[in-house]
């Protein structure tokens, strides 16, 4: 604190707070990214803020200025160092519905500090509260509600539900990503810096790691994001920060990202008896109330076309192996993977006991080596074939909600039959596509079905006619919609192509270079 004196007038006051109060409660450490992280040198600071989630699962506790709208809104509530607060009742207000509405929570950077903080204090307008792994005390409390049990399990409330796997687990990856998505971020540079520490971590769990937010694991549903409305008024996805194909762009395109189409992937881990240590048992905001009722039943993604990186040393194939022992579901003869115990009709691992598998997964061993220094590509490739199809005007008023609400485009053959539909994620775009008759390129990238009696129809953009309700399986291709500059395809929208309306089109294969 002494090498701070000449400065100390120059610190935001949150900092100056957080200080003292560390100095009051008698602890010596204290970890300010602003001042520990070296900030003009840009290989230190990258490998710091990539391990961020290490700092705060390690950390005796984090400090959580939760009603500070930036640095220097300062801390509240601390015994002479901030002005005393009096209130002349008892706040009702839960810890819960506090922080769910403070600035602190919207906040894109601030995701990994509620993920991995083992213990937090938070200080509210007119509050502080304790959570820890398993408890939750707020300052107003009597000593009488103050537990004094050891801690013997996990409490997992609203805020520490994630649950940090051993494993590839897709659906908290899901959770992960759709609460990044809706934060906010002050400066766009910070897309991928915010959600690093995140990644990081996974990584050691993920085989592959991640590619832009994309687990390499389950590349090609990865890719199916879509953007929740309209999306942006900018016509051109090219020179961003992220590349087109990454639902980071969502950032820059003013909309939030939705990964329903990321269902399909979730269909490895059987949850029908499990009732171990784990958020969906609990009453979480990661539990499967942030998933849509139904939402998980019956979609299924294949591959279509094999992708590769484009890296500096040459291309780089992307590994998309998560259904690689599928077979072993369906043939008791089938070798197993090192580590894997079948019991009855499932499997399970030594690395998480409890929980049991459909199938076996690629996981991360001990003497693998995690590659942290693996090149960002901006550019995958793929070879694969489109066909060309069309959008009709539609109604003016249909074509206005449409621009505002989902973003959701008709596709017709040249006949003037329905096949599909398609989520456009420029304003431009979409706007032209709902006012005129014009002709659509569409690439091919998976092979997706559902079940016509699946919940999880109501999950699908196109509301399924008459004639598809009685159809069994409905079979289709995943499709993008893309626009070419210098022979680089930008990914402007995802949609879905009847299978035979897709195979019935005069098609063209082509290598996909996407940037």
């Amino acid at each position: 604190m002494n090498s701070l004196e000449t400065i100390w007038g120059q610190l935001p006051r949150t900092i100056q707070h957080a200080i003292e109060f560390v100095a009051c409660i008698g602890e010596e450490y204290l970890w300010i990214d602003r001042l520990c992280i070296v900030q003009d040198d840009d290989v230190s600071k990258g490998e710091q803020i990539r391990h961020m989630a290490f700092i705060y699962g390690n950390a005796y506790f984090t400090l959580v200025a939760a009603a500070a709208y930036s640095a220097t809104g300062g801390l509240r509530g601390i015994k002479d160092v901030t002005p005393s607060m009096y209130h002349n009742r008892r706040s009702d207000e839960g810890h819960y519905g506090l922080i769910a509405r403070s600035p602190w929570n919207r906040r894109g950077w601030t995701l990994q500090e509620l993920v991995f903080s083992q213990r937090a204090l938070f200080f509210h307008h007119n509050k502080v509260t304790w959570e820890c792994h398993c408890a939750v005390w707020h300052e107003d409390s009597s000593p009488k509600d103050l537990s004094t049990k050891n801690c013997l399990g996990t409490y997992a409330p609203d805020t520490r539900g994630f649950r940090y796997s051993p494993w590839p687990n897709l659906e908290e990856f899901y959770r992960l990503a759709t609460s990044y998505s809706r934060r906010e971020l002050t400066f766009l540079t910070d897309v991928l810096p915010a959600f690093a520490g995140i990644t990081t971590a996974l990584t050691r769990c993920f085989p592959g790691g991640f590619l832009f937010g994309l687990p390499e694991i389950a590349f090609d549903v990865a890719l199916l994001w879509r953007t929740l409305d309209g999306g942006s008024f900018r016509s051109r996805l090219d020179g961003g920060l992220v590349p087109s194909w990454s639902w980071m762009i969502c950032f820059d395109l003013e909309s939030s990202a939705d990964f329903l189409p990321w269902a399909s992937a979730f269909s490895y881990v059987d949850n029908s008896n499990f009732h171990g240590d784990d958020p969906q048992t609990h009453g979480s905001a990661w539990n499967r109330k942030s998933l849509p009722k139904g939402f998980l039943g019956g979609l299924i993604t294949k591959p279509f076309c094999s992708w590769y990186a484009k890296e500096s040393r040459g291309n780089r194939r992307i590994a998309n192996n998560l259904d690689e022992f599928k077979d072993c579901s369906i043939d008791p003869t089938h070798e197993l993977p090192l580590g894997w115990l079948k019991d009855g009709d499932l499997f399970h691992h030594p690395c998480d006991p409890e929980r049991r598998f459909k199938y076996p997964i690629s996981l991360v061993t001990n003497e693998e080596e995690v590659d942290q220094t693996k090149e960002a590509s901006f550019y995958i490739s793929c070879k694969t074939e489109r066909a060309w199809f069309f959008s009709l005007p539609e109604d003016g008023g249909l074509a206005a909600h449409k621009l505002e609400r989902d973003g959701v485009v008709n596709l017709y053959d040249s006949k003037e039959t329905w096949v599909g539909c398609l989520r456009v994620q420029t304003r431009i775009k979409l706007w032209r596509l709902l006012c005129r008759k014009e002709k659509i390129e569409l690439t091919a990238i998976s092979i997706g079905s559902i079940d016509s009696d699946a919940s999880g129809w109501t999950h699908l953009d196109e509301h399924p006619e008459l004639e598809r309700q009685n159809r069994g399986v409905f079979e289709f291709y995943n499709v993008l919609l893309v626009e070419w500059k210098d022979g680089v395809a930008y990914r402007h929208g995802i949609g879905r192509v009847d299978k035979l309306a897709w195979e019935r089109q005069s098609r063209e294969e082509l290598e996909l270079i996407l940037g």
